[in-house]
């Protein structure tokens, strides 16, 4: 292969024959075979302070012997590819990104690499278009053996794999929390504006007993 693109170095043997018609649709092939436009990978490490990660594309590729012989061959791991996050407006949803998960591979039709670094509209680093070395990691496709059981149709959910963490949005109003160990809050303050119940007992309405006159305390709340 030449460098990084999986490029084989030697001719398709198509493009040796007389037929012009073939050795053209040939040198065709070989070009499209060159220009990379998307395909899945799985992260190998992933850095959040710097929302990078280094991914194996998922798809092997062809290499052709001088007699023509094709074998498949793993491409070379991608360093330092951006991970995308839906965000905007100063906020951001992230995700901790594992080694091993599924990933989408969008490669830029231009070279990334000043945007990446500087940020704001750069001049390009090189003439290179459709390059592997280009690559943005979307996160969140799945192989068929990674996709969680019991995902709802009906809800939004963030969720974890298991099913065992969920915050669900249901078009009727109703948001769901599902923690089996704790939920905190951190604020100064929690305003609500309706009531609050904690098992059957109503923040708002309900009673003490065992209460008199004086400065003793009150009983537990009763429902």
């Amino acid at each position: 292969m030449s460098g990084n693109k999986g490029v084989p170095d030697t001719l398709d043997h198509r493009e040796r024959w007389s037929d012009p018609t073939e050795a053209s649709q040939a040198a065709h092939d070989g070009r499209q075979a060159a220009i990379h436009t998307s395909m899945p990978g799985i992260i190998v490490s992933y850095n959040p302070a710097t929302l990078t990660a280094r991914v194996k594309p998922a798809i092997q590729g062809n290499l052709r012997s001088p007699e023509g012989k094709i074998s498949q061959v793993n491409l070379a791991e991608l360093p330092d590819v951006p991970v995308h996050f839906p965000g905007g407006g100063g906020a951001i949803l992230t995700f901790p990104v594992k080694p091993g998960d599924d990933c989408l591979l969008v490669f830029s039709e231009r070279s990334i690499d000043y945007w990446h670094q500087l940020g704001g509209q750069q001049k390009q680093q090189d003439w290179r278009m459709h390059d592997i070395n280009d690559a943005i990691c979307m996160v969140g496709v799945r192989s068929m053996p990674a996709v969680p059981g019991s995902v709802s149709g009906s809800t939004t959910q963030l969720r974890t794999d298991d099913g065992s963490v969920v915050l669900e949005l249901d078009q009727g109003g109703t948001i769901r929390l599902v923690a089996p160990s704790t939920v905190i809050i951190t604020t100064p303050l929690v305003k609500v504006s309706g009531d609050v119940i904690a098992g059957t007992i109503s923040l708002r309405n309900h009673k003490h007993k065992d209460t008199q006159p004086g400065g003793g305390e009150s009983g537990v709340p009763k429902p």
